[in-house]
């Protein structure tokens, strides 16, 4: 019998980096639109890469090889252009991206105006922009807001469609950006470049009218029902248990990166350890997934498609047998790239963090572990579903590939390929896939999560029964953790026993998630919380701020600013209107059945709308009366104390099972 250095090095010769890369290079070329390219869920440039895949699974020897088809909004996008004439009089072209929306014409005259960032102030100042093409620049959705709030707002000014100019923190004006729109199909956005928005601007000032006339081209389909597939194959293992790859086939652009890299690094992976004779422990499911980045168009939560069909609709059984998941959707070997991350699930953290560090600590690579896991990427809902789950990534704000070309038309090889840090990612998950491969138990610390949530709480908010039931949790953790931790040390000779004791760990980590996992409104890598944290935080906000509008202790503009503005779904209650608020604060909640977000916001949204417009106009009044807000906000205090309630009597009931379901699986362990 081998030892494990003996099969990573066997794993290391049987390395093919040129099969690897080929995948990534043919991948990039598939698209439906010969100047952007483009391949979108339902598309044929998706269905082409996906049949592609199918093959090169084949090739890798994988078995079991098939393309699960599950359906989808489709969305083809075949380009977009406007001409112009310039300052000059010369004719001038502009290419377009996509977004996932219909807007179709053939040679169609139409009037462009300049919308500034698309807010309601500024719609408003236009007039009459009725079958209009409308500006809007230069939006870092990052930091700023999301392209569902100006696309919606236009529609509802009648507007033709937007034309969206996008930045990161390092700005490039010649590059063209998309994002999933989270916006109905019918909210009709093209991407430009800022330098090309630039020009327009400058000709629409010039202009008497304030607008200009151009010729305009674009096909753009969201069709209702499209199929799109995700391509599985297997390495078969020794038992039942199985270790996921994922990455997923479809992107903005040519997507070089995001994720054909992905793709190639699990059949890279994947290829070489079949080549070296290594017969794994565990099955090794190995799937290249549709429609990530875009597969509803009537939800908020419009991406991860193809993740959530595979695990909830398609392959519902497997999820007990999972021992972990790797999502390959990051890590990108951008040349001189040199900082990453690992976002981890909460229970997997501390084995990752501790191997991470081991494997590069003498390397020139820096890389931070972070939990819990992001929203934003397909193995979210494999751990919604009780699957431990860690992905390659990237800190967003200190990555050259997310603050410079990412979902962009410079998405490319041409940017910098580094084939050492390409080498070196397949060293080192091959190298944890093996690790984890090699262990009886899954090794799970879910002290991690509790100790976090004990961390977060706000004694003067929560009762004493949630507080003493985490406090609980806590302790009880700790020791199940240890004593997996243990076990795992003093390897279980017997599989029957070790797959028991896994099939109760995800019965435990699937009750958690049941119970105790909610959002936050704003999507950000923070979003991920405990279903009390939002209410507990709504309420240290609507104390702050009656507190501060009866003592007048602070200005109403900061009044606003910190403690109005961060509760629930009002932090843009000034840029646009009623109407675009009141459909997405209805629509995150109660509009996201059948995705990943399903019933991930807890409660309704916390309507302060009208409440922050009344103080704004009381801004420069010198001793303005606000007794009436304050009897708004005193009521809105009331109805997050009642939630707050609510969700911790049923947490509560919920921690308690879960102390007696680690109590069981300690006792059999032992």
């Amino acid at each position: 019998m081998m030892n494990d250095f003996e099969v990573y090095r066997d794993y290391c010769q049987a390395l093919d980096l040129n099969f690897s890369k080929k995948i990534m290079e043919k991948l990039g070329q598939f698209g439906d639109d010969k100047d952007t390219g483009n391949r979108s869920a339902g598309s044929k440039a998706s269905y082409d890469a996906a049949k592609y895949l199918f093959s090169k699974f084949k090739e890798t020897a994988l078995i079991n090889v098939s393309m699960d088809k599950f359906q989808v909004n489709g969305w083809t996008y075949k380009g977009a252009n406007i001409m112009y004439k310039d300052d000059k009089g010369f004719l001038q072209k502009i290419i377009l991206g996509g977004y996932a929306s219909n807007i179709k014409a053939v040679n169609e005259e139409v009037s462009i105006v300049d919308g500034g960032r698309g807010t309601i102030d500024e719609l408003n100042a236009l007039g009459d922009i009725k079958n209009k093409l409308v500006l809007v620049s230069t939006i870092n959705p990052t930091t700023d807001y999301w392209i569902n709030l100006p696309a919606y707002e236009a529609y509802l000014h009648n507007a033709k469609g937007i034309l969206i100019a996008l930045t990161y923190n390092v700005e490039h004006d010649d590059i063209l950006i998309s994002f999933d729109l989270q916006a109905p199909p019918y909210c009709s956005t093209l991407a430009i470049s800022i330098k090309d928005v630039k020009k327009l601007k400058d000709l629409i000032s010039a202009s008497p009218d304030n607008e200009i006339k151009a010729i305009f081209n674009a096909n753009s389909t969201v069709v209702p029902y499209a199929d799109s597939y995700n391509v599985v194959g297997e390495i078969k293992g020794k038992s039942s248990e199985v270790i996921y790859l994922i990455a997923h086939y479809d992107g903005y652009y040519h997507s070089f990166f995001d994720d054909a890299n992905g793709v190639s690094e699990i059949l890279g992976i994947s290829k070489a350890i079949i080549d070296s004779g290594y017969t794994p422990m565990k099955t090794i499911r190995v799937i290249a997934q549709g429609a990530e980045e875009w597969g509803q168009g009537y939800k908020d939560y419009d991406w991860a498609c193809g993740s959530y069909y595979e695990i909830e609709k398609l392959h519902p059984e497997l999820k007990e047998k999972a021992f972990a998941l790797f999502n390959f959707d990051g890590n990108f070997p951008i040349a001189n790239e040199r900082n990453f991350r690992v976002y981890s699930s909460y229970e997997l953290y501390t084995y990752v963090e501790k191997f991470i560090k081991y494997f590069t600590s003498k390397s020139s690579y820096n890389y931070e572990v972070i939990c819990p896991s992001l929203i934003f990427a397909d193995d979210f809902s494999y751990y919604k579903n009780g699957i431990p789950t860690l992905m390659p990534g990237e800190d967003f704000e200190n990555s050259i590939y997310y603050e410079n070309y990412y979902h962009s038309s410079m998405d490319s090889e041409k940017v910098g390929f580094d084939l050492q840090t390409y080498e070196m990612i397949h060293k080192l998950y091959g190298r944890l896939i093996l690790s984890l491969d090699s262990l009886s138990i899954k090794p799970l610390n879910f002290n991690t999560r509790f100790e976090i949530m004990k961390k977060e709480l706000l004694p003067s908010i929560i009762s004493n029964d949630l507080k003493d039931v985490i406090y609980e949790m806590c302790r009880t953790s700790k020791r199940l953790s240890q004593t997996i931790q243990f076990a795992n040390s003093s390897y279980i000779d017997d599989i029957g026993d070790s797959c028991h004791i896994n099939h109760m760990l995800f019965k435990l980590l699937k009750k958690i998630q049941d119970s105790l996992l909610a959002f936050y409104w704003e999507q950000s890598i923070h979003t991920l919380t405990f279903p009390h944290s939002v209410a507990m935080k709504n309420i240290d906000l609507l104390t702050k701020a009656i507190s501060s509008l009866k003592n007048k202790r602070e200005s109403l503009s900061d009044i606003v600013e910190n403690y109005i503005k961060p509760i629930d779904n009002n932090r843009y209650v000034f840029e646009f209107s009623k109407k675009t608020y009141d459909f997405f604060s209805y629509r995150i909640p109660y509009g996201n059945g059948d995705s990943f977000g399903s019933s991930m916001i807890k409660k309704p949204n916390e309507d302060l709308y009208d409440l922050a417009h009344s103080l704004k106009s009381k801004y420069d009044e010198p001793s303005p009366n606000v007794d009436d807000e304050i009897r708004i906000l005193e009521n809105s205090l009331k109805r997050q104390r009642d939630y707050l309630k609510e969700i911790s009597s049923q947490e509560i009931e919920d921690m308690k099972v879960l102390i007696r379901l680690m109590n069981r699986i300690i006792d059999e362990i032992n």
